[in-house]
């Protein structure tokens, strides 16, 4: 009798403690879910108070000397104190990602509306700075000259080469700008009101203004300060339509001065990688100085011949609503080929051509004939959306009023891209003898990129197996080109609407892709004359003319180079260094 009491009792007091066991973990996971909600509780607490009483027990249980009960009962705690263990290790990890997410949402460095930013703790400082790392960082680029915010040695925003050499990237959370270099925030020079004219500079988070992207441009609203509204970063100076040094809030919000592009970083080394960039400090070490070895035959192992040229080769032309132009190149290569090429044809918009022009395009179903949304796409951008349509190994680029002649022999082009480890064969033009050398000076007072006139005609390096073809940096804009090569180095860069011929050449010499000049394949460059039956734009024709500087602005900005010089002449104003290049 008294063993079954014992029994019983051992039983009860068992059951007591799962039960008790039981109800602090139904409190425990309350209070979890009460934090959830905004309440502060101690989860060690909860977990200590468990372990306090689950001992209290396991303690009661070894005093009534039960002792079948008492290994599975101590078992059971056990387990369950390792749960509750696993539940708390769980939610503090939820709990501290969404003490990350709210820091990042709720609290910001300051509100995105305001003048000036809340202050921020430094335990909250540090969440912020944290909640950066994993966001994406922008090179910020005015889009006008092709320069980038830079940061002077007083920490003051300038306007700068933009060179993936340096750090010049920001994050852009809530509307705030921080180096991703200093851990600095962009503010007001001196924190005072924002007045008209205020230069921008790097401080303590706490004391960021809101910057945020509209229409292109950085605004900041002052609406709470003295009610001078809107107000956007801009370069201040200048002369001409050129941008100034000093970077500062001002209410002049011209398009031209104030327009930025944000480049995303791990995009913006991608390309400039590719460009292989001079290093803009009067050096001689760019790479893009190391001109490619002589082109050589590959083994016949690797050679994989072309068939058919219409499977093999597709024309790109970039136009402004010039079809005619346009359907005169087509007519001329199915004249001298005797055959029709695939053309892709990329062409401002937004509007169709009249019914009679796309009539006369439907005579030729070998042109896919694009017409895109902008009105000034540009023709960096108009020749890679069409090379990126491309699907034959090679592509020829023409200009939209190119007429090919007789002499402009396609296959045997083709053959020496089948044949050789060449990356692009030029074609001559009868307008500028552009073909040449290029070089980045480094014996001059500022950067400069120098382009020998003819030097590839007149150093006369021809390829021993064609002879008429000549080793070069630069041929015209009529070439044929390897697709993949073309892409691999970035092609064109879309920023250059027009004065972008030199810009693909020397991607492909950067990468170490080698270039021939084949004068006998000629190519017509017929310009329009007034009489001619094409509609012409003289609006876009005055926009083009009219900022070519700008765009060469905008090239030798991308190449962090201050000038662009053409020299002609003789072998006398060659480099020295070229005397020792093995030809």
């Amino acid at each position: 009798m008294e063993r079954g009491c014992h029994n019983l009792s051992s039983k009860l007091g068992y059951i007591l403690i799962v039960t008790s066991l039981s109800f602090f973990l139904f409190l425990f996971c309350q209070s979890l879910i009460q934090r959830d909600e905004g309440a502060h509780v101690s989860l060690s607490t909860d977990v200590d108070s468990v372990q306090a009483v689950s001992e209290q027990q396991s303690h009661q249980l070894r005093s009534s000397g039960g002792s079948e009960g008492s290994n599975s009962s101590a078992g059971v705690i056990e387990n369950a104190l390792k749960e509750a263990a696993v539940i708390m290790k769980q939610h503090e990890f939820k709990a501290t990602n969404a003490t990350t997410t709210n820091s990042q949402t709720d609290t910001t460095i300051a509100n995105t509306t305001a003048t000036t930013s809340k202050t921020v703790s430094p335990s909250d400082k540090v969440k912020q700075s944290a909640s950066f790392s994993h966001k994406l960082k922008y090179r910020l680029q005015f889009s006008h000259e092709g320069l980038c915010v830079g940061i002077s040695k007083l920490k003051r925003l300038t306007l700068s080469f933009c060179n993936p050499v340096k750090q010049q990237a920001f994050y852009h959370i809530n509307g705030f700008l921080r180096s991703v270099e200093f851990s600095l925030c962009v503010g007001l020079a001196g924190f005072n009101n924002s007045t008209s004219g205020d230069s921008l500079t790097l401080l303590d988070c706490t004391q960021a203004i809101s910057l945020n992207l509209e229409k292109g441009r950085l605004i900041y609203r002052d609406d709470q300060a003295d009610g001078r509204g809107v107000l956007c970063i801009a370069p201040e100076g200048g002369g001409g339509i050129w941008l100034g040094k000093k970077i500062v809030l001002t209410k002049k919000c011209k398009k031209d001065a104030s327009q930025i592009d944000l480049l995303e970083e791990s995009a913006f080394l991608r390309d400039r990688a590719a460009l292989l960039m001079p290093s803009g400090d009067k050096s001689c070490d760019s790479p893009s100085n190391n001109r490619p070895p002589m082109a050589k035959l590959l083994p016949e192992i690797q050679v994989e011949r072309c068939k058919m040229l219409s499977e093999c080769v597709t024309v790109v032309v970039k136009t402004a609503r010039r079809p005619l132009l346009v359907i005169r190149l087509a007519e001329s290569i199915k004249t001298v080929l005797n055959q029709d090429l695939p053309m892709i044809v990329i062409d401002d918009g937004p509007n169709p051509h009249p019914s009679d022009i796309v009539a006369k395009i439907a005579q030729f179903p070998n042109i896919n004939y694009v017409i895109t949304e902008s009105k000034d796409l540009g023709i960096s951008e108009g020749r890679m959306i069409g090379v990126n349509m491309v699907t034959t190994k090679y592509f020829v680029n023409m200009d939209d009023d190119n007429v090919v002649t007789e002499s402009w022999d396609a296959a045997k082009m083709v053959e020496l891209l089948d044949t050789t480890d060449l990356s692009l064969v030029g074609g001559r033009t009868d307008s500028m003898d552009w073909p040449g050398f290029m070089e980045f000076g480094c014996d001059e007072s500022k950067p400069t990129l120098k382009h020998y006139w003819r030097s590839c005609r007149i150093a006369n390096q021809s390829l021993p197996f064609f002879p008429d073809c000549l080793r070069c940096d630069l041929t015209s804009n009529s070439f044929m080109a390897k697709t993949k090569d073309i892409l691999e180095v970035g092609g064109w860069s879309k920023e250059l609407k027009v004065n972008e011929h030199q810009d693909i050449f020397l991607r492909l010499k950067a990468a170490s892709k080698k270039v021939v000049w084949c004068p006998k394949f000629h190519v017509l460059n017929l310009h329009i004359n007034n009489d001619d039956t094409t509609v012409i734009d003289k609006a876009y024709k005055k926009l083009r003319y009219d900022r070519s500087r700008q765009m060469k602005k905008v090239f030798t900005n991308h190449w962090n180079v201050e000038d662009y010089k053409l020299i002609r002449g003789s072998k006398k104003k060659w480099p020295n260094t070229w005397e020792n290049d093995k030809y």
